[in-house]
Formats: C-alpha cells, sequence, structure tokens
C-alpha cells in the first residue's frame, strides 16, 4: 500500500462553497478526501492542514520554503511515498517549478487546485484531487500538475 501524504495550504479555491442565496463557505476538505473510496484500498491518505501557509495570490518566497520543508518532512520523517500539494492556482505553475527546482526527490510531488468552487457547474476540483492522489501513488519522479482537462 502506497502512502499518500496530503498538503492542504491556505487560499484554495478547491474547498470553496456558495449556497444559493450566494453565501460562501468552506468545505473540510480534509473530510472529503479521507471519505474517498476510489482507492481499494491501494492508497493510504494521511492530511497535513497547513492554512497558515499562503498558496494562492499572497504566496511569497518564505511560503514556498516552508511548503518545502513539509515535504522533505512527509518524504523523511513519515516515509510517505508521494505528497499532494493542494493550492491556490494563482501562483500553481510558479510554485510548481520551484518545487521541481528545490526539492531533489524521486518522490511524486504532485500540486493540485480549482479554479471553480466545489458547488460550482463544471467544478473540476473533486477530479482534480482524485487525480492527484492516483499521482501521487504512482512511480513519477517529479512535479505534476493536475488542473482541469489540461493535467
Amino acid at each position: 500500500m502506497k502512502h499518500v501524504r496530503a498538503l492542504l495550504l491556505g487560499g484554495s479555491t478547491i474547498a470553496d462553497q456558495v449556497d444559493a442565496s450566494g453565501k460562501p463557505s468552506r468545505t473540510d476538505l480534509a473530510e472529503y478526501i479521507r471519505s474517498m473510496h476510489e482507492f481499494d484500498g491501494n492508497i493510504e491518505i494521511s492530511i497535513v492542514a497547513r492554512e497558515d501557509i499562503a498558496a494562492g495570490y499572497g504566496m511569497q518566497i518564505p511560503d514556498v520554503l516552508e511548503i518545502v520543508r513539509e515535504v522533505h518532512k512527509a518524504i523523511d520523517e513519515d516515509q510517505a511515498d508521494g505528497v499532494v500539494i493542494i493550492m491556490g492556482t494563482d501562483c500553481m505553475e510558479e510554485a510548481a517549478f520551484a518545487f521541481e527546482t528545490l526539492l531533489q526527490t524521486d518522490v511524486p510531488v504532485v500540486v493540485t487546485g480549482a479554479m471553480r468552487v466545489a458547488t460550482a457547474r463544471g467544478a473540476e476540483g473533486p477530479a482534480n484531487l482524485l487525480n492527484a492522489i492516483r499521482a501521487g501513488g504512482a512511480k513519477y519522479s517529479h512535479i505534476r500538475i493536475f488542473h482541469g482537462m489540461f493535467s
């Protein structure tokens, strides 16, 4: 069984919802991940929530370095076979480049997020998350981005 660490960061639309009146709220993303049954016992998921790390519009270099530390901790201390970073899409491509540069590892590291809130028609977040976790349990050896149909 593969151990995949999901790192939940602040600033991610993937966890946002809007009710019929337009009132925004947040999905308990950790609970949602735990409820996924698509892995048939092949992947064990551990979750670390670090919503104190800006991972969207306000992301700065210290945030990137803290994410790198969290990934190293997951791999080195917790023996994760893969890591999924769930973040905002504002700077996902730039962050993935930084992770590819700073993380010297053969363990798959996958970056994902969503453009649409979870309650929107055509919300891509659930599929992005599912595919990212599957990729985290695979044998890729560099950074992957799972984002919508272009993953």
